[in-house]
């Protein structure tokens, strides 16, 4: 079963952007894919549809192949925390209801790609977070983080959070989510090198637009991804979640 969970150091790393990224990878290499961003805070209501701009991204990058409600079932107003955004509306999530959500898309006929919401512990219930909601799905994951003053420390924590639930991280996105050249930025990527004994897929360049195309990347971080999508799902596809 082809399937790859995208998470983050933190809320606006760059998951969607990375997330629309990969989707656009596979389809121009004729692979079908599903991909969802299950749970979103902060939509504003006055959206057309009612759909978040991430969503619409997500919705675009796979074609529109299926309704954007699918895609993002559980939407909340407030720019909060799920289980808080939750709250204001009356309403709660609950982690059963979250994991059958993403399995019921499950498919032999698609790669499916899922976001999460916030960082890896990030709260998504009034009980657990998005790193249980990763858990309970078994689901090989990526980790998206930013080039700049304290990565370093919030790539650390992130990973050796994922690992001591063991969940399996099989790489690292680094995006410029800033213009900067500081030395922090610089050392960023040799640093995380350094400490984490995981594969780097791409080290992708800032845009002003928070959103980056498949043919705006460099060919070598191109090729890179590529080379990491196809490891990871016949990986998965040899060893079924």
């Amino acid at each position: 079963m082809n399937a790859l969970f995208i998470t983050g150091t933190d809320t606006g790393v760059g998951k969607t952007m990375v997330t629309v990224l990969l989707t656009q990878l596979l389809r121009e290499q004729g692979v079908a894919v599903r991909t969802l961003k299950p749970v979103a805070s902060g939509v504003d209501p006055n959206q057309p549809d009612g759909m978040a701009e991430d969503t619409r991204a997500i919705w675009d990058a796979q074609g529109r192949a299926i309704p954007p409600e699918r895609i993002t079932p559980w939407r909340f107003r407030e720019p909060a925390a799920p289980p808080v955004a939750a709250e204001v509306e009356g309403r709660s999530l609950q982690l059963a209801e979250l994991v059958s959500g993403v399995q019921a898309e499950l498919s032999p006929n698609h790669c499916l790609i899922v976001e999460g919401v916030g960082g890896l512990l990030c709260p998504l219930t009034e009980t657990e977070t998005v790193a249980d909601w990763i858990s309970a799905l078994n689901m090989p994951t990526l980790i998206v983080t930013r080039r700049g003053l304290g990565t370093l420390n919030h790539t650390l924590l992130t990973v050796e959070a994922a690992m001591r639930r063991g969940i399996s991280v099989v790489g690292l996105i680094v995006n410029s989510d800033r213009p900067g050249d500081s030395l922090a930025e610089r050392t960023a990527v040799r640093e995380i090198q350094r400490r984490i004994p995981l594969p780097i897929w791409a080290e992708l360049p800032y845009t002003e637009m928070g959103r980056l195309d498949s043919a705006q990347i460099p060919e070598l971080e191109g090729q890179r991804l590529r080379q990491a999508l196809k490891t990871v799902l016949e990986s998965s596809t040899r060893n079924p979640i």
